[in-house]
């Protein structure tokens, strides 16, 4: 039995592996998946880590944790939404939908409506503190129609009575 080798007749490319990777369906999902976890990590704080450093060890990356992490730190940075909350309050569709527009969209996050929905409790816990104590939940009526009922939340403000103890 005679062997013929290919060694001679055919050359690879990049012998040296020096040239840049080839494009590829999984380079270019890794790189629509890693651009936006990348901006939400830059968001938020690790818990004394460094974000390069927590980005290298991306086998324990909770990617919908940093996500969520970041949205709730741009909403908890957003002014105006918090001047509306402390005079008055906002309605949870209102909170959820400025959540949504925090997160990634579709393609990374296939149901956001129902996490920026579930995040709103979470959101306000991190940034106000504990229901009932510092943030409460209410109904009323809706604007556009008076029978119909609306989950809003407000701030509970201190008296300086509290504040000074």
């Amino acid at each position: 039995m005679r062997v013929l080798s290919f060694e001679n007749l055919i050359r690879p490319r990049d012998s040296e592996y020096n040239q840049p990777a080839v494009k590829t369906a999984a380079s270019l999902l890794k790189q629509h998946f890693a651009q936006p976890l990348d901006s939400a990590s830059k968001t938020i704080n690790f818990e004394g880590q460094t974000n390069s450093s927590r980005l290298t060890n991306e086998k324990n990356l909770d990617s919908l944790q940093v996500y969520k992490q970041a949205a709730i730190q741009k909403l908890k940075n957003d002014q105006l939404f918090r001047d509306k909350l402390e005079n008055g309050g906002l309605s949870w569709g209102a909170i959820k939908a400025r959540l949504k527009g925090y997160l990634p969209d579709e393609s990374i996050l296939p149901e956001k409506d129902r996490l920026a929905y579930y995040l709103v409790k979470e959101a306000m816990t991190t940034i106000y503190g504990e229901e009932e104590k510092n943030w409460k939940t209410e109904k009323r009526s809706s604007q556009n129609d008076p029978n119909k009922k609306l989950t809003y939340l407000t701030v509970i403000k201190k008296s300086t009575e509290d504040s000074t103890k």
